[in-house]
């Protein structure tokens, strides 16, 4: 009999639904920014960048699109200011019902510190409870995407999108490197022309774990992000990766590097 604590399945695909607990997920890595303060941990680089990326002015737009949100909003915050219009996406039902939950307000799990972090970064004078009501508003719908489907209904009868997000999900998804690739070509159809791509991953594991559980992840290497923007014609605009690595395939996360990209779709496609 299997010892309690040494679940060493790989999960992937449908158990997404069964298997995935957004609680745990939640509780471990999204509670409180303040327990991420070491240099370079990859909770705080991720928000700490798309707070730079999205305060220079550039990325902004009518429509944004978060793919494979997860169960937090964390990625959108800072991108929230910059647009009129949020759309989140997950394949797994539990997620998508704790996004429902999240934005009709009834969520028990709080991202305040998130929405307080991010405020005072940016300097102005609003709480962090009304920056996370305007973002409520501000969440249009919620759709249901599976990556490695023949067609994505929910996303691709939208109108064309100003910015697409997505956060250590399509390495989560993909079983081949060109089949990641494939994937992110896919989302680049979805952009409006000019419009901004932004790509946050991680690089080197075979897996990451919430809870006991062993997710399925495709080990990328610095070749495999850089290639992005050949495959999907798009123009690179910023690369930056952590300097540490964040631990092993043995520790919790399992995490070596996380990287954030910052795209544009080329006019002409």
């Amino acid at each position: 009999m299997q010892k309690e604590g040494t679940d060493k399945r790989v999960y992937n695909g449908e158990d997404y639904n069964t298997a995935f607990d957004p609680e745990v997920y939640l509780s471990k890595y999204v509670r409180d920014i303040t327990e991420h303060a070491e240099e370079d941990d990859h909770i705080k680089f991720m928000v700490d960048s798309l707070h730079r990326i999205f305060s220079d002015g550039e990325l902004r737009g009518r429509r944004l699109l978060d793919v494979g949100t997860g169960p937090s909003i964390h990625t959108i915050i800072s991108a929230g200011k910059h647009v009129d219009e949020i759309y989140l996406s997950d394949f797994s039902k539990p997620n998508r019902e704790v996004l429902q939950d999240w934005k009709n307000g009834r969520l028990t799990h709080n991202f305040e510190t998130f929405f307080k972090y991010i405020v005072d970064k940016e300097g102005n004078s609003e709480s962090a409870g009304a920056r996370e009501d305007e973002t409520r508003t501000k969440v249009k719908d919620i759709f249901v995407v599976d990556l490695l489907s023949d067609s994505w209904p929910e996303l691709s009868s939208q109108q064309p999108y100003d910015v697409i997000i997505t956060s250590r999900c399509v390495e989560a998804a993909a079983p081949t490197i060109d089949v990641y690739h494939s994937i992110l070509e896919r989302l680049v159809a979805l952009l409006q022309p000019n419009g901004f791509l932004v790509v946050i991953g991680v690089l080197g594991i075979p897996f990451y774990k919430v809870g006991e559980k062993h997710f399925h992840c495709l080990p990328l290497t610095d070749s495999d992000t850089k290639e992005i923007c050949t495959r999907c014609n798009l123009d690179l605009l910023h690369l930056e990766s952590t300097k540490l690595e964040m631990g092993t395939p043995t520790t919790q996360l399992g995490f070596k590097r996380t990287f954030v990209m910052v795209a544009k779709k080329v006019k002409s496609q």
